[in-house]
């Protein structure tokens, strides 16, 4: 619970250190408004509203349908839970063009800051509130709760559910006091699914994930030394590919050296993290800035530029080929990678020209290993690229040789090989030709790499970061030129960037000009006085009659009138339950191979707890490790395993699962029996 709690904006940072001294400058400097805004946003300076870290976020994008589901629980839409832990009033706020996108989410202690927020958002919004009708409930007549379509205030000091829209009365609009089981669940259909994009939310960490990504796609050894540039292009390919699964997932999240997590609508609240974490995920275009192009990484080293190398594409394409082969540890076959991609964001290509049954080849490339994977930790991009060239004689030699390398290779066979060779002048092995990224120039020869790489690896880690030093520092004039000017421009957009503030974004906010379909009294008179006459009341007195009715609902409070809006007919359907599914229901969409490993390794930490439940590490495990992965690359298999009692967690290095002190382990470990396949068989 704390943890959630943690993850609002109800802690700021004035609030945990204070607000200190202001200077008589910078004072000077507020009133005269140049001096920028000092909170974050507005809400965050008062402690009677909240807000998740990240608000924005899209749980379901199909064209089948979004639920959304309003109880005593909380705030649920399309699976994810939105409610702000510990305010006494939540109100989340709905995309009615991307329908189920959920675009702002807050909590509230009295009805007038709600009223205040209602105020500022545009017409024909989706709001679903959930809150108590004590909460300061004198204030509830504020203008702004007038603006939502058959939204009143209850007598007595029970729970209020409302679903409806801002400015809009549609046939789906839904009142209801909570006292114990009362709900609001509605289904609504789409008309049509847009288009969206990822969304880059940096150092940010979500409540949980859905699995990793296949080893179909990428090989988990591959992920956990991959680029962000190259999880992204796999998760987009992946994504795109109807056939990988018939899941949705929604986004990722990955950090250097970790694989790449899937996620979907339990994902949500997304929390702010120190760990390196970076999530990205899917959202409406008018949402995603126009120059967010993900991550690109920059290394520990000072004066490395956080910006792409802008690689010769053209020129490392026609010399090694439309692809590269990516080796993999996991045991299966080296996977393809086209060449831009595979070189991309590094400063210096080198070409490793050996073979398998060359002496000194043997004796060379474990020490050119072991700088190279130095390089990729110190710095996993705008360094060093290796390339292997073979000059092995078929192709199980090749495979063998390659199979040992941490490095990417030409494919064996084919011309390509031989033209290298010949451009180069290479005539013996080992050799290893340094080229600039940028240019395709050569920036040390084969006469000279060989014995400084010797030398700085005999000098260990100082020395062969101080080689890189020396190699980058031989780059063509040229290309030193056109990196200091991309340096400069990414400095200017970080600045913009750190200026700009979310939810302020004008997608966000009412416009002066904003149609409204509330309809003012004297537009009332005319509608009820043109309905009394196309009934037969005689004009004089229609006209008399809706001047009355009109003053009654001004004297009853309830003075404004609504159209039904564009939403009025949508399909929708109201419904029993929401998005919980049962674990013999999740069981039952994993394949039957799949789902006996997946129990089995889960029994087999239950039944290390059970004669051990003192021992953290029998109770809490890296969902990254080789026995915990035969669960986390299964699809589905930890939405089972949450529904079967267990927890899933963030923290710096990894996700964790969790067998919770409170379960009861009998109860657990009956429940998981059941769900094997040989047990259903049986009954």
């Amino acid at each position: 619970m704390l943890n959630t709690c943690q993850q609002t904006t109800e802690w700021t940072d004035e609030e945990k250190h204070g607000k200190g001294r202001i200077s008589g400058s910078l004072e000077w400097k507020l009133s005269r408004k140049e001096a920028g805004d000092l909170n974050q946003t507005k809400d965050e300076s008062s402690p009677s509203v909240k807000s998740w870290h990240v608000e924005s976020f899209f749980p379901s994008n199909k064209k089948q349908g979004v639920t959304i589901s309003i109880s005593n629980d909380g705030i649920v839409v399309s699976g994810a839970e939105c409610s702000v832990i510990g305010s006494q009033i939540s109100v989340v706020v709905i995309d009615e063009v991307y329908l189920g996108c959920i675009l702002q989410s807050r909590g509230f202690t009295s009805w007038r800051d709600v009223a205040d927020f209602v105020d500022t958002l545009p017409s024909h919004r989706i709001v679903a509130i959930h809150g108590s009708s004590s909460a300061n409930a004198d204030s509830h007549k504020a203008n702004g709760l007038s603006r939502l379509g058959g939204f009143t205030m209850p007598n007595d000091e029970s729970k209020v559910l409302y679903l409806g829209q801002v400015d809009a009365l549609p046939a789906w609009t839904k009142l209801a006091s909570c006292n114990g089981s009362s709900k609001i669940c509605v289904f609504m259909v789409p008309r049509s699914k847009l288009d969206v994009k990822l969304r880059t939310e940096r150092d940010t960490v979500p409540s949980r994930i859905a699995c990793r990504l296949p080893e179909s796609i990428m090989p988990l050894q591959t992920q956990l030394l991959a680029s962000e540039e190259q999880k992204q292009m796999a998760f987009i390919r992946f994504s795109g590919d109807k056939r990988a699964t018939v899941k949705e997932y929604v986004g990722y999240t990955t950090k250097t050296g970790s694989p790449v997590y899937l996620l979907h609508a339990s994902a949500y609240p997304l929390s702010k993290t120190d760990g390196g974490w970076n999530t990205f995920h899917y959202l409406p275009e008018p949402l995603v800035p126009k120059d967010d192009v993900g991550i690109v990484e920059s290394t520990k080293k000072s004066g490395v530029p956080k910006i792409d190398i802008p690689l010769e594409s053209f020129f490392f394409t026609t010399l090694l080929g439309p692809n590269l082969l990516v080796n993999s540890t996991s045991g299966s076959a080296p996977a393809l990678l086209d060449t831009a991609n595979a070189l991309h964001n590094t400063r210096l290509v080198a070409l490793y020209f050996s073979a398998h049954w060359c002496g000194p080849c043997r004796q060379f490339t474990p020490m050119l290993a072991e700088l190279y994977s130095h390089l990729k930790g110190e710095y996993p991009t705008h360094s060093l690229e290796i390339v292997f060239v073979s000059s092995d004689r078929d192709p199980g030699g090749f495979q063998q040789y390659f199979g040992c390398m941490p490095w990417m290779a030409v494919p064996f066979g084919g011309t390509i090989i031989p033209q290298i060779k010949q451009r180069y002048g290479v005539r013996g092995i080992p050799a290893l030709i340094v080229l600039d990224s940028i240019s395709g120039q050569i920036v040390v020869p084969a006469s000279e790499t060989r014995r400084e790489v010797m030398q700085a690896c005999q000098r260990g880690d100082e020395g062969i970061e101080q080689m890189l030093d020396s190699w980058i520092s031989r780059i063509p004039q040229e290309s030193q030129e056109i990196l200091a000017m991309l340096e400069l421009s990414c400095e200017d957009a970080d600045e913009q960037d750190n200026s700009s503030n979310e939810k302020d974004h004008p997608y966000f906010m009412r416009t002066e000009n904003s149609a409204s379909s509330v309809k003012e009294p004297a537009a009332q008179v005319k509608e009820k006085f043109a309905k009394l006459v196309a009934e037969g009341v005689e004009p004089n007195k229609a006209a008399a009659q809706a001047i009355q009715m009109v003053t009654d609902q001004q004297k009853a409070g309830t003075t404004t009138s609504f159209e039904p809006g564009p939403l009025n007919d949508i399909d929708w359907k109201s419904i029993e339950s929401g998005d919980k599914v049962s674990s013999t229901d999740l069981a039952s969409e994993i394949n039957k191979d799949e789902l006996q490993t997946v129990l089995k390794t889960i029994l087999k930490y239950l039944e290390n707890a059970k004669k051990e439940p003192w021992t953290p590490r029998f109770r809490s495990f890296k969902l990254s490790n080789k026995i915990v992965d035969r669960i986390t690359r299964v699809e589905g298999a930890l939405d089972l395993v949450c529904s079967l009692g267990m927890y899933i967690y963030p923290v710096e290095t990894d996700f964790m699962a969790c067998i919770p002190l409170s379960i009861n382990l009998d109860e657990m470990e009956a429940s998981i029996k059941d769900l094997m396949p040989e047990a259903q068989q049986a009954s």
